[in-house]
């Protein structure tokens, strides 16, 4: 257990109630962000334009990065 002082009790109590005022991908609709679905479609286009042949999708590029670093070593 660590021991967190008045003024870094102060910052992390900021962290946990942020609330930002706009989506980080905004969708079409004001105040809605894109669907799952649209990112899936957008990741297919990039891999396609990249010349990626294997079947890859948002679910493999989510499960990719983590195995990676673990097999680098970086936990």
């Amino acid at each position: 257990m660590s021991v967190i002082g008045c003024n870094s009790r102060g910052e992390v109590l900021k962290i946990l109630n942020f609330k930002p005022a706009d989506w980080l991908f905004p969708g079409s609709k004001k105040g809605s962000h894109i669907t799952e679905r649209t990112v899936q479609k957008i990741f297919k286009v990039a891999a396609q334009k990249a010349g990626i042949i294997k079947e890859v999708s948002v679910h493999n590029l989510r499960n990719f990065f983590p195995r990676t670093c673990w097999s680098e070593g970086l936990t």
